[in-house]
């Protein structure tokens, strides 16, 4: 076994040194020093940015009393020019002693102040400023101990840890409040824009992170490029991780909290040796080494440990829990505090985290490769941060650990279908002024009346009609039948008749077929005729079909795309609300499966589609300023509340399945019927702009039914068959507002339960391509969203994936469809409520709702937050 290397004591550190440190300590100016032993602390590898020394000292009172004391002296580099100067750019030193000095024991007083005994620190003895040096007492008296670096922490290390740092992070906010600007002052964290001097050792090691994916069999040269390119961007990304972002809840960061930067005690039971790992308790942590410490969000603290000091399935699948474990104690005591800033919810924590995720990438790929080196002959300091051979050969030894490849397996992938691996843009908002009168609102009001379509609906009308369509005024239609194009539960706001027209043209001898979809409101119905005029649904769609979509159809083709996204509009009549549209069952189509719903390659097309909707719509409201902005409103509106008994109703019938439910129960129950009267509007807030946030003109009901598909055989939904192409429609609630809302919705109500449990990231990868792609071909202006910022929209805008999960989707999977219809959706009776219950008993949604709420509630999604 080779020889375990330790840094070197500072020659200063003297009996004639720390004797009147003890006696102002001791507060006994007799005492004298009778033993002094020294001993380094850490050996090499453990700890890169100082030196740690234990002191043992024997000594007298004044009284005669002898006393022991054990000590540790932390202290900079300073026989070292190139570490010390490294240190020196980040102000190593001044942050901890001033952590140390006057920080820290604040922190400790704010806990006791609540009866709060919990310690989070060791004990300061002595703080020199002349020396760069720090003496606190040895928690090894106490029996702490360090954890094991290689191993990382198990879940009661990681527990336990999570609650002194949120502890840390909720007094330290409450201090700068009392203090303002005490804390503020501390920004230089490991990235911050002050300093780049870890730049070598940053970009280094994601070279040779690159250079393993290029020869790894799972990962190869597109992680390989991909790395390469974002090298040199590395710092820059980090640096971004540590800015704010727009309402963040902010506070001092511990700044290097990993493995080796925590003290463990243990309980062990009667007869187990204590170098045994079994048959011991965990009793308490503290937290150590404050160097790095700065004020950002604590995003970046949750990252950093989890990503350095957690096994590979924490990370992986408990990421969500362990979040929601720290929230807890960091927004109890900052309420016990009585802390006057805002208290982030655990959604909007959440949605921080993923906010900061870049810092994720950084730690796991950089950081952890080094903190759990296990080849530690050439680990100092001038290797770790210099350039040159020796270097570049040490950054890819860190490659060769096992646990480091096995991690880039898993997180590339992860990281790459977050957006994380790419190169992108800083957010830049610009605008393009341009004219055109090519689209007028006329809101015309359709007219009342109760007349049956097929009453006008004529021969006549249609050879009119037709006649301005084929642009063929000789056009002769010769005869028309008609029949229901809806089944009742597919649609609860319209009425669509098929009809097959046969025509003559001019310039034909033989007779020729047309078919059609005419699309009216619900006639006769007074119920729903008062609502949709409310939501003025009918003049929406006809102006989608007049005017929006056939520009968004032509932006296509100005880019070469002949991809059809809609129908073609035939006619539209603002006097009778009609909109008449071909019949896309006769290029056999036909209507989704709304129960069996959509699989992958079903998903794929659809969001193909929905992508490219999104990016025409953006750039005609880009060259029509302000035009397509003027729609807004789906069906959850502030204005409109019509659909709110039917959310809280089925809100309560979900909290009453949980409760009867084993896997779930009286928890989830209770947390269900508080939410209840808020789901609206948590619901409506899902669509309000966000500064910063990609807008668009949205779908506003893209399920299932209203998607079409044609398959490579004859019109037949087979899952053995090849779909060939969809297309989009109902336009009835399209809004601007983010995309996010249509994608929730989309992948909650309609995708397959495997693709939307563990295939969203990847699917919404697929999105984001086609959306910025198209938004670039057709040299849209704005800020083109990068993927990462695409998913914390998407975070952000979460809570509609949960009432399209609890709410929408048992409706839309109902397979006995007898009472839908919309007066069940907006009364409240005992007919609507008998409706709602029956919902919960199809066995689809039982197994979906077991599967997802307690996802949700680690979202923070069930929480009542105003």
């Amino acid at each position: 076994m080779k020889d375990i290397k330790y840094q070197a004591a500072p020659l200063w550190l003297t009996t004639e040194y720390l004797e009147p440190i003890l006696r102002k300590y001791k507060k006994d100016e007799g005492l004298s020093i009778t033993k002094l032993d020294i001993k380094p602390a850490t050996k090499k590898g453990d700890n890169y940015a100082s030196v740690m020394t234990r002191i043992s000292v024997d000594f007298t009172l004044s009284t005669k009393e002898t006393e022991h004391g054990l000590y540790i002296v932390k202290t900079s580099h300073e026989s070292d020019p190139f570490t010390a100067g490294i240190m020196s750019q980040y102000d190593v030193y001044n942050t901890e002693m001033l952590m140390y000095e006057k920080v820290l024991p604040k922190l400790t007083e704010l806990l006791k102040e609540i009866g709060d005994t919990d310690k989070l620190f060791a004990d300061t003895i002595h703080v020199d400023y002349k020396h760069s040096a720090i003496i606190f007492e040895d928690l090894a008296v106490l029996k702490f101990v360090t954890p094991d670096r290689l191993a990382g922490m198990d879940e009661a290390q990681t527990m336990l840890t999570l609650k002194k740092l949120g502890k840390m992070h909720a007094t330290a906010a409450v201090l700068n409040e009392r203090e303002p600007g005490f804390l503020t002052k501390l920004q230089r964290g490991i990235f911050n824009r002050q300093t780049s001097g870890f730049a070598p050792f940053f970009e280094g090691v994601i070279e040779a992170c690159a250079d393993f994916a290029g020869e790894c069999a799972s990962l190869g040269s597109y992680y390989k490029n991909k790395l390469l390119k974002l090298k040199s961007h590395v710092m820059e990304y980090g640096t971004r991780s540590f800015d704010p972002c727009q309402d963040d809840f902010l506070t001092l960061n511990h700044g290097d909290i990993w493995t080796n930067n925590v003290m463990l005690r243990y309980e062990y039971c009667d007869g187990i040796d204590e170098r045994s790992a079994t048959g011991r308790i965990i009793k308490d942590i503290l937290l150590i080494d404050f160097q790095f410490s700065a004020w950002t969000s604590p995003a970046l603290d949750l990252h950093y440990f989890f990503q350095t000091s957690l096994p590979l399935e924490f990370k992986l699948h408990r990421e969500a829990e362990l979040v929601k474990y720290y929230h807890g104690f960091l927004s109890e005591t900052l309420r016990l505090l009585h802390y006057k800033g805002h208290i982030p919810s655990l959604h909007e924590f959440t949605v921080q985290v993923e906010s900061h995720r870049f810092y994720a990438v950084a730690t796991s790929l950089v950081c952890q490769a080094l903190l759990i080196n296990d080849k530690t002959d050439e680990a100092d300091f001038n290797i770790v941060m210099g350039t040159g051979e020796r270097s570049d050969a040490f950054r890819r030894l860190l490659y060769t650990n096992k646990r480091i490849q096995d991690n880039a397996i898993a997180f590339l992938p992860y990281f790459d279908r977050k957006g994380l691996l790419d190169v992108t843009k800083y957010c830049l908002y610009n605008s393009v002024e341009l004219s055109s009168d090519r689209i007028v609102f006329d809101l015309i009001k359709m007219k009342e009346t109760t007349e049956s379509i097929l009453t006008w609906l004529t021969k006549e009308y249609f050879e009119t009609i037709l006649r301005e369509y084929t642009k063929d005024k000789g056009l002769i239609v010769t005869n028309i039948s008609d029949s229901s194009g809806t089944s009742k539960g597919d649609s609860f706001i319209s009425t669509l008749t098929r009809f097959k027209v046969e025509f003559l043209e001019s310039n034909y001898k033989e007779p020729r077929q047309g078919f059609y979809i005419a699309k009216t409101n619900y006639e006769g119905d007074p119920v729903i005729a008062r609502f949709m005029n409310d939501f003025d649904v009918y003049n929406r769609e006809m102006l989608m079909y007049k005017q929006i979509l056939p520009q968004m159809t032509a932006l296509l083709v100005e880019i070469g795309d002949d991809d059809k996204l809609f129908a073609d509009t035939i006619h539209v009549d603002f006097e009778r609300s009609v909109i008449i549209f071909e019949d896309l069952s006769a290029s056999d189509f036909i209507v989704g499966d709304r129960i069996a719903r959509l699989d992958e390659s079903q998903a794929r097309l659809t969001l193909r589609k929905l992508a490219k909707f999104h990016a025409t719509s953006a750039v005609l409201n880009e060259r029509t300023p302000k035009i397509l902005t003027n729609l807004q409103g789906g069906f959850l509106r502030r204005t409109n509340r019509a659909f709110q008994p039917f959310h809280e109703g089925m809100v309560e019938v979900c909290a009453n399945f949980a409760d009867n439910c084993e896997e779930l129960g009286p928890y989830y129950k209770e947390k269900l019927l508080k939410l209840k009267p808020y789901i609206f509007e948590y619901s409506v807030r899902s669509f309000d702009p966000k500064e910063g946030h990609f807008l668009t003109l949205i779908h506003g009901d893209i399920w299932t039914t209203n998607i079409m598909f044609s398959f490579e055989e004859h019109g037949d939904n087979n899952r053995t068959k090849h779909v060939k192409d969809a297309r989009l429609i109902d336009f009835q609630f399209s809004n601007w507002s983010s995309p996010a809302g249509d994608l929730h919705y989309l992948i909650n109500t309609s995708f397959e339960n495997q693709l939307r449990l563990h295939r969203q990231d990847e699917l919404i990868q697929y999105y984001h391509e086609v959306l910025t792609s198209t938004l670039r071909k057709l040299t849209y202006g704005g800020h083109i969203p990068s993927l990462h910022e695409l998913c914390v929209q998407l975070e952000d805008r979460r809570f509609y994936a949960l009432t399209s999960t609890i709410v929408n989707q048992p409706l839309q999977i109902c397979e006995n469809s007898d009472d839908s219809d919309l007066n069940s959706l907006t009364e409240v009776n005992e007919r609507s409520k008998k409706f709602y219950k029956g919902l919960y008993t199809n066995k689809k949604v039982q197994n979906i709702i077991k599967a997802l709420l307690p996802y949700f509630d680690r979202k923070g999604l069930l929480d009542v937050s105003d």
